[in-house]
């Protein structure tokens, strides 16, 4: 996590844009500016968002807030990998 502030938004984008990104991303506060939502390459958090076509959220650089930001989507949202398992008709 030291360096994620190293990274820019140009960065995201190009690695996730190809991507099943789900329902959405996390990253830890550090990539973008303090108390901001710049990235390094003055790309916005919504310019990211846009391009990738999912939220971006970013969370404090701890396991714990990552947890806690997964079990808070889940509430509002689950994610089809949460889902439980369902069989099909003709399965059983």
């Amino acid at each position: 996590m030291t360096v994620a502030g190293l990274l820019t938004g140009q960065d995201v984008i190009a690695r996730l844009k190809e991507r099943d990104n789900g329902d959405v991303i996390f990253i830890p506060k550090t990539m973008l500016r303090s108390g901001e939502d710049v990235f390094l390459d003055d790309l916005h958090v919504g310019d990211a968002e846009e391009a990738l076509g999912v939220p971006i959220y970013a969370t404090d650089c701890d396991g714990e807030s990552l947890v806690r930001a997964l079990l808070e989507k889940e509430k509002r949202a689950p994610r089809r990998l949460f889902r439980p398992y369902e069989p099909k008709e003709n399965e059983e």
